[in-house]
């Protein structure tokens, strides 16, 4: 067999085994099918029009006693000292100190 019998026989083999590798990766498509074959691969990933973000949802309450009297506070409660202010912190409300007792504020 001669040099350039034996490299066509070899590019006819080679150019089968791609064209039969892709009918192979592309099981839908038909042989003797006319037309255009289009197979859309999207080059574009979709984005979203809205994002989605956690909300945290914060219900206020409101305070159980508009005041405690210095003598009668509750055993959760926290002192805080701003200056010369004193804070009384109860159940998440906070009461400043005025004369003998404390009256809720809204910080």
């Amino acid at each position: 067999m001669s040099k350039r019998l034996s490299l066509t026989i070899a590019g006819m083999v080679l150019s089968l085994g791609v064209f039969s590798a892709e009918a192979v990766a592309h099981p839908k498509h038909k042989h003797g099918q006319h037309g255009h074959h289009h197979d859309h691969k999207h080059k574009h990933k979709h984005k979203h029009k809205h994002k989605h973000k956690k909300v945290i949802v914060v219900k206020h309450k409101r305070p159980k006693h508009h005041y405690y009297h210095y003598r009668h506070i509750p055993p959760r409660s926290t002192y805080i000292q701003i200056g010369n202010f004193t804070y009384l912190k109860v159940d998440d409300h906070y009461y400043k100190r005025s004369k003998d007792r404390y009256v809720h504020v809204v910080l």
